[in-house]
């Protein structure tokens, strides 16, 4: 491709004449001491990896297994255990973690989403049974948390055909598949079917934390009576999760409360977002009156104003940011190459020329289109339906590609600087992928992203 010394820089041809950047030549053992700081400052970090550096540091781990590093975020555990078979990784697991390892799994080498569906090959098996073992050596036991999924684990050690080898492994295996069940969300919902409320909000916020307890607070509170509620809101324990509370105030006092709700749920690195429907919406028990969500909102803003004070004393933000608001909560384990969080906001250099494409397989027919918006919000459209009767070199579009391997491509380029002159009123333009063969985007192949191009055919 071309020298390592070379400049990074977009070309539309090889460069031969380059200015050497400076560099330095390492050792080897010099080398692997910058690589080794590099992999402990990654595992050090609580978040996901993404799979660059996941790859960087699996191939360090499998070169040096005898010194591996302390690893804080338990989904790189995880899939560092699964991809090196190393069973002393696990040692900074415990029992209930198991069913997480066992899911990533079955979705990672089997493809299957379905934990409830195992079918799991021999070594695999005789991998985990290990692994098991291990546990019941040591001291992590969490039979109480392991009761929360205790179906799947009773599917799961039949599955494998677990034999217990000591009497702690004795103890787990017959709690799982005896009746009964001794979790703390059991013993939650106990108490709250007993109309015992604080006691019920205590015992989360004692065993599972507070975090837990500000997550289930739409439903404590709406079987309280107004008295319970003052005082429950009042004594609220002060360690609370910044991030959450943060959350927890755009819920509170933004639209979303005003219409139906919306469930967010994070598997495999991927989110999947549920929107309630009519239905459930008519059969919720746990919607808060408008008063009670005023107070709830005000609880949360002075606790966010107390853990927040003096912390952060001026904070200075640049004029054109000011409407930006920073991601909570973005997966940086995304897979797809350059997949950006939201709110990002990237240069693009004079004279570039903007490519917007859209790539199928298993599917007749996916439509790019764009939408050009002005401030106020006017919209124009750019799509096969109208750019038939509107050509112009500000942006072009190619149509169906259907040559592709077994499927088709689309794409817009639009030249900024022409197009900017053409349409002056508009400020902002928008992508959008639609199927139009009868099905949805879960159903078949699909990748979409942009492109900076020097000219119209380069690259």
């Amino acid at each position: 491709m071309h020298s390592v010394f070379e400049k990074d820089f977009k070309r539309t041809a090889f460069r031969e004449n380059t200015d050497a950047q400076e560099f330095m030549i390492q050792t080897e053992e010099d080398a692997e001491d910058t690589i080794r700081a590099i992999v402990k400052d990654l595992l050090s970090s609580s978040r996901p990896l993404n799979e660059r550096q996941y790859t960087l540091v699996l191939t360090f781990i499998r070169d040096h297994l005898d010194n591996i590093p302390d690893i804080a975020s338990k989904n790189t555990c995880v899939r560092l255990l699964i991809d090196t078979k190393n069973l002393s990784l696990a040692d900074s697991l415990n029992l209930s973690d198991v069913m997480k390892i066992v899911d990533e799994l079955n979705y990672r080498y089997y493809h299957n989403d379905n934990p409830k569906k195992l079918n799991i090959k021999n070594q695999d098996r005789k991998f985990l049974t290990a692994l098991l073992d291990r546990m019941f050596q040591g001291d992590r036991c969490d039979i109480c948390t392991c009761y929360e999924k205790k179906k799947l684990w009773n599917g799961f050690l039949h599955h494998i055909h677990y034999q217990p080898k000591n009497g702690e492994a004795e103890i787990f295996v017959r709690a799982m598949r005896e009746k009964g069940n001794e979790s703390v969300y059991s013993e939650f919902e106990k108490l709250m079917q007993e109309n015992r409320c604080r006691d019920a909000a205590k015992l989360l916020q004692k065993k599972k934390g507070t975090s837990v307890l500000l997550r289930n607070m739409d439903y404590i509170i709406s079987r309280m009576n107004r008295e319970e509620e003052q005082t429950f809101l009042l004594e609220f324990p002060e360690d609370c999760s910044t991030l959450i509370l943060l959350q927890l105030l755009f819920r509170y006092e933004g639209r979303q409360r005003k219409d139906e709700r919306i469930f967010k749920f994070t598997q495999h690195n991927l989110m999947k977002v549920h929107y309630e429907t009519p239905e459930e919406s008519e059969k919720c028990q746990s919607r808060l009156t408008e008063e009670q969500v005023k107070e709830v909102g005000k609880m949360i803003r002075s606790k966010l104003i107390e853990k927040l004070r003096n912390r952060l004393g001026k904070v200075y933000i640049e004029h054109s940011m000011k409407n930006y608001a920073l991601p909570l909560a973005e997966n940086t384990s995304q897979e797809g190459f350059g997949v950006l969080s939201k709110g990002s906001r990237i240069p693009i250099d004079e004279g570039k020329k903007l490519r917007a494409f859209t790539y199928w397989e298993k599917v007749n027919d996916i439509d790019l289109s764009v939408f050009a918006l002005t401030e106020d919000g006017d919209r124009r459209e750019f799509s096969w339906r109208t750019m038939s009767r509107h050509k112009s070199g500000a942006i072009t579009y190619s149509g169906d590609e259907t040559s592709g391997y077994l499927g088709g491509s689309e794409y817009f380029d639009i030249n900024l600087p022409e197009f900017k002159a053409l349409y002056s009123e508009y400020r902002y333009l928008i992508f959008c992928d639609n199927v139009y063969s009868g099905t949805n985007f879960s159903k078949c192949f699909c990748k979409a992203g942009y492109m900076l191009r020097d000219l119209g055919d380069s690259g």
